[in-house]
């Protein structure tokens, strides 16, 4: 598989998007870790109540195309 530059972002409540992971991988790794940062997201909200509020997580290409969304 080929390998390109990804990254994860993490919505701001005033609209802006913060990286928070970047990595030259395969799509399936990237995606990997996308769903790894929602469960850690999730468990934070639901159960260990950390945080109050669901932040957007957003998987980009390095061309800055959406792979995948959680809204």
């Amino acid at each position: 598989m080929e390998k390109q530059v990804y990254k994860l972002t993490k919505g701001n409540p005033n609209g802006t998007f913060e990286v928070v992971w970047t990595c030259k991988c395969t799509q399936a790794t990237a995606i990997e870790k996308s769903n790894e940062l929602v469960e850690q997201q999730a468990n934070e909200l639901h159960i260990l109540k950390t945080i109050s509020k669901w932040k957007s997580i957003r998987l980009l290409d390095e061309q800055g195309n959406i792979v995948t969304s959680e809204l």
